[in-house]
């Protein structure tokens, strides 16, 4: 699994629009046929195809046990818990990316992006399942400091 920044997403942590310990940070699937754009998306309402299988909840989970890190010129932003959906018995969750959303301002049209996470092929939890979203053991995502020019 791979996590990639929007490229936006530091313009909005600086023009304060991003709180990551204080504001409401989700997670929400999508299909394979979403395709990130990494320079261009900013805000949610950017996203499309997002999952609707039955006992997936639009707009995605919440995480809730967040943290952010700083040390040896790497910031890491982290996330204890688990993302959970549980399809129904009829039919299946199936999902190629999780895109990482501020929803605290309220819109789609307002809620900044932050990363994806890339899964390399569909995830499914089928017939009852539960689809799990674990962070990965180095964190949700992190940024590399550089020198500036």
């Amino acid at each position: 699994m791979a996590a990639y920044w929007f490229a936006i997403a530091m313009l909005s942590a600086f023009d304060k629009e991003v709180d990551f310990l204080a504001d409401t940070i989700k997670g929400a699937l999508t299909t394979a046929t979403y395709t990130p754009a990494q320079d261009t998306h900013d805000y949610f309402n950017d996203v499309t195809n997002e999952v609707t299988d039955t006992g997936y909840t639009a707009g995605g989970a919440t995480f809730s046990n967040k943290t952010n890190t700083s040390s040896a010129n790497v910031i890491t932003f982290d996330d204890t818990g688990t993302l959970q959906w549980t399809s129904d018995g009829a039919g299946s969750i199936t999902a190629r990316r999780l895109v990482t959303y501020d929803s605290t301002p309220g819109s789609s049209a307002t809620n900044p992006l932050l990363w994806w996470d890339d899964f390399g092929s569909d995830q499914v939890a089928s017939n009852g399942g539960t689809f799990t979203y674990t962070p990965h053991a180095s964190g949700l995502a992190t940024i590399f400091v550089g020198n500036a020019p």
